[in-house]
């Protein structure tokens, strides 16, 4: 042969060296993948790890909620986002952090920060103007929403699911500790409890197997999480406005079927609750969502509430009309000036 091209490839051999090396790359990258998501499993099914994971989630909540107090919107989604990413690179295997993917998913989680940040910034101001908690829980669940989606366009198809998920569990939690402070307000001490708790169940049992949905994980989470729970629903309750009296009344509320959204696109099919995969090779995973006579929050599907009632998180709250006409966050008035 040619001695120029004597141990050089020629250009088939080129080829054949760089497909082997592509399924090489891909075949690595699928088993990290897949170690990366019984190394999350194996985390969440631990109820000590797990309630170390939700306690990470729930201290950045709090933490952002300082920054509401303050009327600080902007730091309030730039604390909520750096904690969060500290509390998922907890829960991941090392090897997983240092991809490519991993690399790229950091970057845009950091730029989905920012872009929040810029369109959440007269939010803190109508929080302490209005005393409405419902302000503060929208600006951080749709954070957690937003950095859901980064997930799982981001890392590798299993690992992407697994953190979003997480970050679905800890918007259930805020959205009982918010539903909580609601109910306490109107008086109703104890089904403010009751939500808090199936709040915190809600955020358990969407990362635990059906067989560890019982009493004693959800007392273990509990004892280790109870602090910064406390402290999330102390940040709501902080500039909330507590006035009654003759000329006003409290809304009344109504129960609200919900339901996990299960709706996939055509193309797609139904991997759990939340999510559909495609069924051709390819394409991104994307969230299951709600049928077209349910309401979207958080991650549940919700049924329309009854004539004369609003939604507000999982209860229908009533509507101010007739003789108490003057709206508020918690009660109606008669007339203007006697609700803030």
């Amino acid at each position: 042969g040619d001695p120029e091209s004597c141990g050089r490839p020629v250009a088939g051999e080129q080829l054949l060296l760089q497909t082997r090396s592509n399924t090489i790359v891909t075949t690595s990258l699928e088993a990290l993948d897949v170690a990366a998501a019984e190394h999350l499993q194996a985390v969440f099914s631990k109820p000590p790890m797990l309630a170390e994971a939700l306690r990470a989630g729930l201290h950045a909540q709090s933490n952002a909620l300082n920054f509401f107090e303050k009327s600080d919107a902007q730091g309030a989604v730039n604390a909520l986002g750096g904690e969060l990413l500290d509390a998922v690179g907890g829960i991941l295997p090392p090897g997983i952090k240092q991809t490519a993917e991993f690399i790229s998913f950091a970057k845009q989680w950091g730029d989905r920060l920012r872009a929040l940040k810029a369109s959440f910034s007269g939010n803190a101001s109508a929080f302490i103007d209005s005393g409405n908690a419902d302000i503060a829980i929208g600006v951080l669940s749709t954070s957690l929403f937003e950095l859901s989606k980064v997930a799982t366009s981001r890392l590798p198809k299993r690992t992407g699911a697994h953190v979003a998920t997480y970050l679905a569990s800890l918007s259930d939690a805020l959205e009982g500790a918010g539903e909580s402070v609601d109910l306490a307000e109107q008086g109703q001490q104890v089904r403010g409890v009751a939500a808090l708790y199936q709040g915190m169940k809600s955020a358990v049992n969407g990362l635990v197997p059906r067989s560890m949905q019982v009493d004693a994980t959800y007392a273990q989470v509990l004892e280790v999480t109870d602090p910064e729970m406390g402290s999330v629903v102390k940040g709501l309750v902080g500039v909330m406005r507590d006035i009654v009296n003759d000329r006003v009344c409290w809304k009344r509320t109504a129960a609200r079927e919900r339901q996990r959204p299960r709706a996939c696109a055509q193309g797609y099919r139904l991997l759990e609750d939340r999510w559909c995969v495609p069924e051709e090779a390819g394409a991104e995973m994307q969230q299951a969502a709600c049928g077209p006579d349910a309401e979207a929050r958080s991650s549940w599907c919700y049924r329309p509430c009854p004539a004369g009632y609003e939604s507000k998180f999982s209860h229908c709250r009533q509507r101010c009309a007739g003789r108490f006409h003057i709206d508020s966050p918690l009660l109606c008035g008669d007339a203007q000036g006697t609700v803030a």
